[in-house]
């Protein structure tokens, strides 16, 4: 009965535990639907607009009440979204920064690694559509049709 009860148990501290992981690094992720998303102080259309955001800029989510998403962008910026205003189409934004932290473009390759061709540069603030992760690279899509890959640690978003 003993040797019962320390398994119970000991399997409930596991499960409490990978939860505990899973909850303090799977925050949730969600994406502006569309251009002019307005960010505000408060979940209230009266309350002061902070920002405005565009369509693809991927959001965490930190809190809700009703109808409305606490958010936080990739800088740290947080406030207030309507809900109907997010969706959950995976999206990266560049986040580079060189060692004196200034803002810095980043490569975009044809392929998952730094051997592949350069097709182009992004700037700190691109948005782009994820089409997928890959060996700590992500396949990537900017509104203007460039496509191609982008070291995962360069970029922030889902």
């Amino acid at each position: 009965m003993n040797i019962c009860r320390h398994t119970v148990l000991g399997a409930f501290l596991a499960l409490v535990i990978v939860l505990s992981a899973v909850s303090a690094y799977g925050a949730e992720m969600l994406a502006v639907a569309r251009d002019g998303v307005i960010l505000r102080d408060a979940p209230d259309m009266k309350a002061k607009v902070l920002w405005k955001y565009d369509k693809g800029l991927p959001l965490e989510i930190t809190g809700a009440k009703d109808n409305w998403r606490r958010v936080s962008d990739f800088e740290g910026d947080g406030g207030w979204l309507r809900a109907a205003d997010l969706n959950k189409k995976p999206h990266m934004v560049v986040r580079a920064k060189n060692d004196s932290g200034e803002e810095t473009k980043v490569n975009i390759r044809s392929g998952p690694g730094e051997q592949y061709e350069v097709v182009g540069e992004a700037v700190y603030g691109a948005v782009f559509s994820t089409l997928e992760q890959k060996l700590g690279w992500v396949r990537v899509r900017h509104d203007s049709n460039l496509e191609g890959w982008i070291k995962r640690n360069l970029l922030w978003g889902f």
